[in-house]
């Protein structure tokens, strides 16, 4: 259980991919059952479908860890009891048998992986496919150590327009696709309604930093609701919650230039860092079991806001049931938009071929073969339709409105791991320590980001 509650703060860059309102056994148990059923689904509609040739040989495949969101195991067993004359071997590269181990060993840990991905790619021995959602996807697109899959989609006769082509469009470099998310969330909050009450604002189209942050101050000056303790609580989040939307304004991986002393980063750090988040998951939004009909593999269950503001999640279809709302007083789910409007969408199972790749052949028939991942909404849609109706049981209706929802998705936020472990420190002395201003702290950020964008 530590294990996965450290894993999230890993991944928190990529939009708290996790929890919601969930508690985390709840999570877990949750997510388990969805796994199981989902990859069962996965499995079965693959089997159905005769093999057109015989395929053999071996794949090497590496991915982030063993019980990741990725299900990469249950995808190379389904392939291969396909295709018997094919063996999978699966390297695993984050060692999360560690319970007691700290944040700070597993950031250790994410850094040392990273550097084992390069080391392999760069050095003429890498995987035939990675299979991540930590590895810095825009400096690998731009690196020409990755396969350009759509001549291999072309000449499969598989087209764009079955895929969420606005997801397929935030992965794209100059046309080309060397990353194809498997599957995908989108960026989403809930808010207090007794809240937006209190500071005298309506319920937007859309929620960015900005918002939380006035409504929050709003709120907390009100004396229609002096109990209001904290702004977010999607887990035990940090000030910098939202770093991971904002971020990709303020650097241009293509160009090598960073921007993080902008007046509108300084901004930024100013008005997140006079948030407060003191609070747990439970002190502020908490959830209750309803008992329902069984037919939701995920539980039938709402969420309560009590003193706070917001909580921050993401839109999967585990999530589905709280797009509208399910408690008077917390509304249903707003998408969560960056500071220049864009919602944004992201990955935890993006898959990549390395140019290097031993088996090319063999490893496009297994990304095609998992195309229809299972940590999220699977990126093709007949496949998303499909899991929407069987594995959840969700009307037309549910489906148009989670496609309209998805349609919104317009950036990707960053999933630089080794940025953020690079600027985490300065970070620290600003929003915990408060050792730095905005000022210094932006200018910390700009002199790190241009020497990693330099590298």
């Amino acid at each position: 259980m530590r294990t996965r509650k450290i894993l999230c703060m890993i991944l928190s860059a990529l939009l708290l991919l996790a929890c919601g309102g969930c508690s985390p056994s709840e999570e877990d148990k949750k997510f388990d059952e969805l796994t199981k059923t989902s990859s069962a689904l996965s499995a079965s509609s693959q089997a159905e479908v005769p093999a057109e040739k015989e395929l053999s040989g071996k794949l090497r495949i590496m991915a982030d860890m063993e019980f990741d969101r990725t299900g990469v195991s249950a995808q190379a067993k389904g392939f291969m009891k396909l295709h018997p004359n094919v063996e999978i071997e699966v390297e695993y590269g984050l060692d999360v048998s560690d319970e007691a181990g700290s944040a700070e060993s597993y950031y250790a840990k994410v850094d040392q992986y990273l550097q084992r991905i390069a080391t392999r790619v760069m050095g003429g021995d890498p995987p035939d496919v990675l299979v991540s959602g930590i590895f810095p996807v825009e400096k690998y697109t731009a690196s020409g150590l990755l396969t350009d899959l759509y001549p291999l989609m072309e000449a499969d006769g598989i087209k764009r327009s079955e895929f969420f082509e606005n997801i397929l469009g935030l992965y794209e470099h100059d046309g080309s696709l060397y990353v194809l998310p498997g599957s995908f969330t989108v960026s989403a909050c809930m808010l207090n309604r007794d809240a937006l009450s209190a500071a005298g604002v309506e319920e937007p189209e859309t929620v960015d930093y900005a918002f939380l942050s006035d409504t929050y101050e709003a709120t907390k000056q009100s004396s229609a609701m002096p109990t209001l303790k904290s702004l977010d609580v999607g887990q035990i989040m940090g000030k910098n919650t939202l770093d991971g939307l904002e971020y990709p304004l303020y650097m241009d991986f293509e160009g090598k230039a960073a921007s993080f002393t902008s007046p509108e980063f300084i901004t930024y750090l100013e008005k997140t860092g006079r948030n407060d988040t003191t609070v747990t998951v439970l002190d502020g939004f908490s959830n209750a079991d309803i008992q329902g009909d069984g037919s939701n593999p995920v539980g039938d269950y709402f969420v309560t806001p009590n003193d706070s503001l917001a909580v921050i999640t993401a839109l999967d279809p585990q999530k589905m049931i709280w797009m509208e709302p399910t408690d008077e007083g917390a509304t249903g789910l707003i998408p969560l938009a960056n500071s220049q409007g864009q919602v944004c969408a992201t990955s935890s199972e993006c898959m990549a071929i390395p140019v290097g790749s031993e088996n090319k052949e063999l490893a496009w028939e297994f990304v095609k073969f998992c195309m229809d991942g299972t940590a999220g909404f699977p990126i093709r849609k007949s496949a998303c339709e499909n899991e929407l109706r069987k594995v959840y049981a969700y009307n037309d209706g549910d489906i148009e409105k989670a496609e309209a929802f998805i349609a919104k998705a317009a950036a990707r936020p960053l999933g630089d791991q080794k940025f953020i472990e690079i600027i985490r420190s300065d970070l620290g002395d600003y929003y915990d320590r408060g050792l730095l201003s905005a000022e210094a702290c932006a200018r910390k950020l700009q002199d790190k980001a241009e020497m990693y964008l330099n590298e």
